[in-house]
């Protein structure tokens, strides 16, 4: 097992890349925070990403801008779904201090446009490319 470069693990926002069963790549920019030797992101359960990776959870990951444009070298990964509420409530409070206000709003909004839809946490763990599954 390897850990997440810096560039990945200080960056603000991270592209994180799911695949469909087709094989087609499709970013998402996403706020993470380590935990670890791993990464963790807040999302809804219902959302696209979470559905693609209950398909397959081979990701890739880099640093990126608020769009997902790729601001350095790209990573793999594996990611574990968590629906723990206290998996849940530590990685929110790890959002909360490392994206203050801003990440209070945004989980405010997404819970008040989506009726508080179940959240779970994406425990994301860096890769080699001999370790990683296969995408398809």
């Amino acid at each position: 097992m390897t850990g997440f470069s810096d560039a990945i693990t200080s960056s603000r926002y991270v592209r994180l890349t799911t695949f469909r069963r087709s094989g087609e790549a499709v970013p998402t920019p996403v706020w993470a925070t380590q935990d670890g030797d791993t990464l963790t992101v807040v999302t809804q359960a219902p959302s696209g990403k979470v559905k693609r990776l209950r398909n397959s959870p081979v990701v890739a990951i880099a640093p990126s801008d608020w769009r997902g444009n790729p601001k350095g070298d790209e990573m793999r990964g594996t990611v574990e779904i968590i629906d723990d509420s206290d998996a849940l409530d530590s990685a929110q409070q790890r959002s909360k201090k490392r994206f203050g206000f801003e990440f209070t709003i945004m989980d405010f909004i997404g819970k008040v446009r989506r009726d508080n839809v179940p959240r779970v946490v994406l425990r994301i763990t860096a890769t080699t490319d001999s370790e990683a599954p296969e995408t398809a």
